[in-house]
């Protein structure tokens, strides 16, 4: 199953996954060097292919502070957003908020399983990025 909206978010030449899967992801980020940062980070991920090769690509990634958000996004070239993102777990589920401006961007509910006696790998291979860089020259027709 293809779906429109996986398509739409990622750019040829890649080639999303055709089982229409998407990951979303939630960490609690601790940076020590260069500079002591804590911060939270949701992302979603799209198992893609480039030329026969699988690998992922992360067409956003929401963060909940300025100074990551910068350093990602004009350093590392990553589609990062500021965001508010709410996680919280009561023991029997977990709820994932992420919000900018007062509008809910992601809205996850999930109860909890039991625990895995293996922990799956994640699949090896590439992770894409596209970094669009402005141009500074001016239209000119000739």
């Amino acid at each position: 199953m293809h779906d429109r909206t996986i398509d739409a978010m990622v750019p040829e030449p890649l080639v999303p996954n055709e089982r229409g899967i998407v990951y979303l992801t939630v960490t609690d980020q601790h940076v020590v060097r260069p500079m002591e940062l804590t911060y939270r980070e949701a992302m979603l991920v799209v198992p893609v292919a480039l030329g026969g090769t699988a690998g992922t690509y992360i067409p956003v990634r929401y963060v909940d502070q300025t100074a990551p958000l910068l350093i990602g996004r004009e350093i590392f070239g990553f589609p990062e957003v500021e965001a508010d993102i709410a996680w919280t777990s009561d023991g029997e589920g977990i709820r994932i908020v992420v919000t900018r401006d007062g509008t809910t961007l992601i809205e996850l509910a999930t109860a909890l399983g039991d625990p895995l006696e293996e922990i799956p790998q994640k699949a090896a291979g590439p992770s894409f990025n596209l970094e669009l860089v402005p141009s500074v020259r001016l239209f000119t027709t000739t």
